[in-house]
């Protein structure tokens, strides 16, 4: 009785766990870039995590895509990403469960003129400039798309 007890038990408790991988979204960039020339300063990545007790009450961290995001860009002092994706991965045991953001991308830096090296990147066509349909957002990360 005791064993039947303590495997139904154990069962019960491999149940409670688990993890999952979510992928998110693919982005061309955080902000707009169209007519603007840029600079690539090279891949850029951050992860934004929160662990919950219950799988409900908050302990520690906030995982936000917005904080994800942010980190990534300063992580490189740069003024957006472009070929961005996003994933999440969660874990979830007994008492706790853990929640992590993952943003990856290309770090760039907008130039006002093009740098003669080769590090330069365009946008678009032969020009260098890629078309303008959409009005300018600022660079700054903390104002940029919340996408």
């Amino acid at each position: 009785m005791k064993s039947t007890l303590f495997v139904a038990f154990s069962l019960l408790l491999l149940l409670a766990v688990g993890c999952a991988h979510t992928p998110g979204g693919i982005a061309a960039s955080t902000v707009p870039i169209d007519g603007r020339d840029y600079m690539v300063l090279g891949p850029a990545k951050a992860t934004s995590t929160a662990v919950y007790l219950f799988n409900f009450i908050p302990v520690s961290g906030s995982s936000s895509l917005r904080d994800a995001k942010n980190a990534a860009i300063r992580s490189k002092g740069a003024d957006a990403l472009i070929d961005v994706t996003a994933e999440s991965y969660s874990q979830f045991w007994i008492i706790f469960s853990k929640s992590t953001i993952m943003v990856e991308g290309t770090a760039i830096r907008f130039t006002a003129e093009r740098p003669s090296g080769g590090s330069q990147r365009s946008a678009g066509r032969a020009s260098g400039r890629a078309p303008a349909e959409r009005p300018r957002e600022p660079a700054n990360p903390n104002e940029s798309m919340d996408w």
